[in-house]
């Protein structure tokens, strides 16, 4: 009997062993194994637009979530939007944060606000949203592709600073680009 489990036991440890064996061997001949191993990449630092935008900085990836925050900063923009809010005088920078999609891609969001002087606090005259996804092709570049879209302020009908759910933005604008190191 002592025998007989001696012998199941060390036919079944052969062929495991020959299962392991012939499976690794079938992956090994295959071109794309052993995997190689794709790279993390990391947004966090100071980023310009190529195409002529200002700069942003973009803050350390919370490694357990995937996400952080960005700023951009615009010191040539034109509060007045062409004209069209003739009362604003200035422009918020683009608050926002973004969550890992993938390697190396994002989603982000960002809010700005056009503000007139009054006193003693401003007025909101429109609320802009930034939405989109951040690809990083190389450690040197990160492509990105948004939606700008302005609000009115009766938008935000809750008094969050955001539009409210399912209200329609006035215009929204497309854009796209590439962003190198600072």
């Amino acid at each position: 009997m002592n025998r007989n489990r001696k012998i199941i036991v060390a036919t079944a440890l052969g062929i495991v062993a020959l299962a392991v064996t012939t499976g690794w061997s079938i992956m090994a001949s295959s071109t794309d194994w052993p995997p190689v191993p794709y790279e993390v990449y990391s947004l966090s630092g100071t980023w310009y637009n190529v195409s002529g935008g200002n700069p942003w900085v973009i803050g350390a990836e919370d490694p357990l979530t995937g996400k952080g925050s960005l700023l951009q900063t615009d010191l040539t923009k034109d509060p007045t939007q062409g004209g069209q809010m003739p009362t604003a005088k200035d422009m918020t920078p683009v608050f926002g944060s973004y969550v890992r999609t993938g390697p190396n891609t994002w989603q982000m969001k960002g809010v700005a606000y056009a503000r007139d002087d009054a006193k003693p606090k401003p007025n909101i005259l429109c609320i802009g949203v930034l939405e989109g996804t951040l690809t990083m092709t190389t450690p040197d570049k990160l492509e990105f592709v948004y939606t700008n879209s302005i609000y009115a302020p009766t938008a935000d009908k809750d008094n969050d600073r955001l539009p409210d759910p399912g209200e329609k933005p006035l215009a929204a604008f497309p854009s796209k680009g590439t962003f190198k190191p600072l």
